[in-house]
């Protein structure tokens, strides 16, 4: 399992229209894409330009959606009052439980992170 994930400073006033790209743009745009997964969206609880994290979960497939995420951070950044950085990621491990107490999603890598296979020269996600 990969991930991508973008890193903003919002200011209070520009939060809206950050979610809204992300609500009613992005997660539509890679809801049909079959390496798909899921998404998290987490806010800081501190300062006057929070941190705003936006993560999509794939099973693999990354240079599929890698346009489209250009354009997302293209967009986050002509927002007044927002700052951006996107970087990848090899999910190693992920578990969450419902509020019942059952895991409803858990996941794991099963073959050897991106830093591994490309120690030994067969990094197939380079340039992520």
């Amino acid at each position: 399992m990969m991930s991508r994930q973008v890193t903003m400073f919002v200011e209070a006033k520009a939060l809206p229209a950050v979610l809204a790209a992300l609500v009613d743009e992005v997660v539509p745009a890679y809801c049909p894409m079959p390496q798909f997964l899921g998404f998290t969206v987490l806010q800081s609880d501190a300062g006057l330009r929070p941190e705003v994290v936006a993560t999509s979960y794939w099973h693999d497939g990354l240079e599929e959606s890698a346009e489209l995420s250009d354009r997302f951070v293209g967009r986050i950044r002509a927002i007044e009052g927002v700052t951006a950085a996107k970087r990848t990621f090899d999910l190693l491990f992920a578990t969450m439980r419902d509020t019942e107490g059952g895991f409803c999603v858990e996941g794991h890598r099963s073959e050897a992170p991106r830093a591994a296979r490309a120690a030994n020269g067969a990094d197939d996600h380079a340039g992520d």
